[in-house]
């Protein structure tokens, strides 16, 4: 086993804030993590700073967990650990408040025939954490097979929950064939997402019901069983997710290194093995990377060795720390950080993935281009060519702005 050195705070944003809120970002206890803490809590700490990023980067409840075992008691201020206390007991009860609502939607869809994998939410928590209070979540994800969507949204709104979009049937055609999710939400504020892949379209990435059906394993979750996906499948998932997501909070991770910490023995030719046959292995080696380099979890030398085989990990495991902790405006930070840079691309190992994601990228309709434009279902080939066109002017425009 090998392991690179933490990240000190200095090499991500020169704040100890920053280093406290990463040495706590796990639930490892380890002698040295404790004794860093310490540390940084005796040079004294920006508390404003530390509870908002926590927030934004979804680890408060990690947070409060190690200060709360680690720290000593005047360490800490006293309404600091009383905010971080009803934060983190305030998330146990959302958590245990949708784990009900997925047995509800389990329950239901089973009853109608229709076979789901829960993923995320309530399922990770348990697996990765051992705890349903220290993940923090506000949805419930179900992967389904796509010729059981339209019978899953049935299911769900015969249940209370409403569409966020209404599509035609044109649309959702396009939609099942090019998206990946349909959102629903419900009055007491519970929101679920049907997936039928697991990243978007415009990746070539067949991580499809079909693909991990057979692999799932049963797990206990509040006195159930539940089908959950293995653990090599379970890292696939989450590093891919993280990569079409730029890795903007530290919470996914997390989420990657609390899965290796917890897992026991993973096979690790086996999961670069799936990584290939899924094309998504410069995505899994950045996910591993990532959880390496500022979390301090342990990788094997076979994971490493293939690291250090592809300068494109690194960039992009450079691009992801440099933008991780930075207070930029949304905007800002997309037109100067990683869509600008090509992140996606770059993370796309094959030429032909990368014209195939930029082709689709260009012309494929989103549920975007349904919002501004409706046109009835004759004309639903005319957004094959708008979608362009409002690209064109939309970034067209902001290169132009940020040029001058």
């Amino acid at each position: 086993m090998a392991s690179a050195e933490i990240l000190s705070a200095t090499q991500l944003v020169n704040r100890p804030e920053v280093d406290l809120l990463l040495c706590c970002a796990s639930t490892h206890e380890d002698s040295d993590r404790a004794a860093r803490i310490r540390t940084l809590l005796d040079e004294g700490i920006d508390w404003t700073y530390l509870l908002r990023t926590a927030r934004i980067h979804g680890t408060a409840s990690l947070l409060y967990w190690s200060l709360n075992n680690v720290a000593y008691p005047e360490a800490v201020p006293s309404e600091v650990m009383d905010w971080l206390r009803d934060h983190f007991h305030g998330n146990r009860r959302n958590n245990l408040f949708l784990t009900g609502a997925l047995f509800k939607v389990l329950d239901a869809l089973a009853a109608h025939g229709v076979s789901a994998i829960p993923y995320k939410g309530p399922t990770l928590a348990i697996v990765a954490y051992k705890n349903l209070a220290l993940r923090e979540f506000c949805d419930l994800d179900f992967l389904l097979s796509e010729k059981d969507v339209p019978k899953a949204k049935n299911v769900l709104t015969s249940l209370g929950y409403r569409p966020k979009d209404q599509l035609t049937g044109a649309q959702e055609v396009a939609f099942l064939r090019h998206g990946r999710q349909f959102e629903f939400a419900h009055d007491d504020g519970t929101m679920v997402e049907l997936h039928w892949k697991v990243i978007r379209g415009y990746f070539a990435v067949p991580l499809t019901f079909e693909r991990l059906w057979g692999r799932t394993e049963e797990i206990s979750l509040g006195g159930r069983t539940v089908q959950t996906f293995s653990p090599e499948d379970l890292l696939l998932t989450l590093c891919a997710h993280g990569t079409v997501h730029r890795w903007e909070r530290l919470g996914w991770i997390c989420d990657v290194a609390q899965a290796l910490r917890v897992s026991g023995e993973i096979d690790w030719e086996l999961l670069l093995e799936r990584a290939g046959v899924f094309n998504i292995k410069r995505m899994l080696l950045l996910g591993l990377s990532l959880a390496n380099q500022l979390l301090d979890v342990d990788l094997d030398e076979t994971i490493l060795r293939e690291v250090r085989a592809d300068a494109s990990v690194e960039a992009l495991a450079s691009e992801v720390r440099e933008l991780l902790f930075l207070e930029a405006p949304d905007s800002q930070r997309i037109l100067e950080g990683s869509t600008f840079k090509g992140f996606h691309l770059q993370a796309i190992e094959r030429i032909q993935d990368k014209l195939l994601y930029c082709i689709h990228r260009a012309v494929t309709p989103t549920l975007e281009d349904w919002r501004r434009v409706s046109l009835p279902a004759i004309f639903f080939p005319v957004y094959y060519v708008l979608r362009p066109m409002r690209l064109a002017g939309q970034f067209g425009l902001k290169v132009a702005k940020r040029l001058l």
